[in-house]
């Protein structure tokens, strides 16, 4: 016979079990969504988002069922923070990066995992993955109306031939928006790539040399030792 006590230990070690099994499978999905993994930042605060991006995300005039061009997009991290905090739930975004080991499927749906937890709501906009080439956007000519360029001319060693590329698959009137660290003396570098930056003027030239109209540009962030400006150029 088995003693009252003993019976009593193990009917509240089962119950114990039973609330805790639940508890640690819920620990675990948890980790699984903390621990995601893709390219770019992985900001956790809805509100810093907001308020650090607030100047570039007004620049872009995002509207309802835009579809954006995005190229050197790593796994989509940029569109995430923009949806975070932006109620726009019919743009859709074409993802476009050489580098596979950041855009791919599994690190897209990483991403839009971990934003729709910021955001507190599930993020159900449309992205397509492009994989690129050196030798071509792989894209369709005279389609887009929009396309973004952020942070990724200074390190393209083709610029000229990125700019036509760009120019090609926009419709007339379409338009390019970038976001750089413009150079303030010559041979600056980037503190990230360490490739060297381009002044103001270098980029003015390359679009406006390439079928491209200056439209409008705007000082998103000042540092310490750089400035971080966006630019709208208009095909012609």
């Amino acid at each position: 016979m088995i003693p009252m006590s003993s019976q009593k230990s193990k009917i509240r070690n089962c119950f114990l079990l039973l609330v805790l099994i639940p508890l640690c499978l819920h620990a675990q999905n948890k980790n699984k969504i903390d621990k995601l993994k893709f390219c770019g930042w992985q900001l956790g605060d809805k509100q810093k988002i907001s308020s650090n991006f607030k100047e570039q995300f007004d620049f872009l005039n995002v509207e309802e069922r835009d579809t954006i061009v995005d190229i050197g997009a790593q796994s989509g991290s940029y569109e995430g923070c923009f949806l975070t905090v932006s109620d726009n739930k019919s743009a859709a975004f074409i993802l476009v990066d050489i580098d596979a080991a950041c855009l791919n499927q599994e690190k897209v749906n990483n991403m839009i995992a971990h934003y729709s937890k910021v955001k507190g709501d599930s993020i159900q906009n449309s992205f397509q993955i492009v994989q690129n080439t050196p030798d071509s956007l792989w894209l369709p000519l005279n389609r887009y109306r929009k396309v973004w360029l952020f942070n990724t001319l200074h390190e393209i060693p083709d610029q000229q031939k990125m700019v036509k590329d760009i120019n090609a698959i926009l419709q007339h009137g379409g338009e390019i928006t970038i976001l750089e660290i413009p150079a303030k003396y010559e041979g600056q570098l980037h503190g990230g790539c360490h490739k060297p930056l381009l002044s103001l003027e270098n980029i003015n030239a390359l679009f406006t040399s390439n079928g491209f109209r200056f439209a409008d540009k705007k000082l998103v962030a000042r540092k310490k030792h750089f400035d971080v400006f966006m630019a709208r150029y208009i095909k012609e």
